[in-house]
């Protein structure tokens, strides 16, 4: 599964204020002239896009949410892992 079905929310709201941001550049940069009421549009609808990205960035269990990390060195055996190098083990009961 790649990274943006995986993650449909964020990626979404990046394209939208991407394409919003876009239309105000070329604004801008002189290469259309929008009416005012479109720039207006345009720049509520960049703001919500980056202030959804914000919100769905981070989604329910899908780069962590409730799935914890191995504490003890039987759990880590269990999950065919080792402390990474340098990092403190955890400690034995």
């Amino acid at each position: 599964m790649n990274a943006l079905t995986k993650n449909w929310m964020p990626a979404l709201a990046a394209i939208i204020s991407a394409i919003a941001s876009g239309m105000i550049f070329m604004q801008f940069g002189g290469f259309i002239d929008f009416p005012r009421w479109v720039l207006g549009i345009l720049a509520f609808i960049q703001a919500g896009g980056t202030a959804a990205l914000g919100v769905t960035a981070k989604q329910f269990n899908v780069t962590g949410g409730d799935v914890g990390q191995p504490s003890t060195l039987k759990a880590l055996a269990d999950a065919n892992q080792a402390p990474a190098v340098g990092a403190a083990a955890p400690k034995t009961p």
